[in-house]
């Protein structure tokens, strides 16, 4: 028996329940930015600034997609490259090699 392909089958239809279930499950801490709702948890306690607060949730949000598009350019940069010097190095190979010809067939008209 193949128990594979049915646990790939278990695994396809369980990972969006356990997703949807984390994404459920973390909602009530995701209300506030964490920068902005700490900055004024200081506020009422030791006076802390919420502009500071404002200021480093906006610096952190606006970061994220040049950040994320970066280290995806850059993995995909890295990639190619590693690509290329891998075919450089089978071409190298293949130049050193001595190619075995194979024997010619004449054609024979029927």
């Amino acid at each position: 028996m193949n128990r594979i392909p049915a646990l790939i089958h278990r695994l396809r239809v369980l990972a969006p329940v356990v997703a949807a279930a984390a994404i459920v499950g973390i909602a009530s801490s995701a209300e506030a930015c964490p920068l902005c709702k700490q900055a004024l948890e200081h506020t009422e306690q030791a006076g802390g600034d919420p502009v500071r607060g404002y200021f480093w949730s906006i610096l952190f949000m606006m970061s994220m997609p040049f950040l994320l598009l970066g280290s995806f350019s850059t993995y995909m940069y890295l990639a190619v490259r590693k690509a290329r010097r891998e075919q450089e190095a089978k071409a190298a190979l293949e130049q050193k090699a001595p190619v075995v010809a194979a024997p010619e067939r004449e054609l024979v008209e029927v």
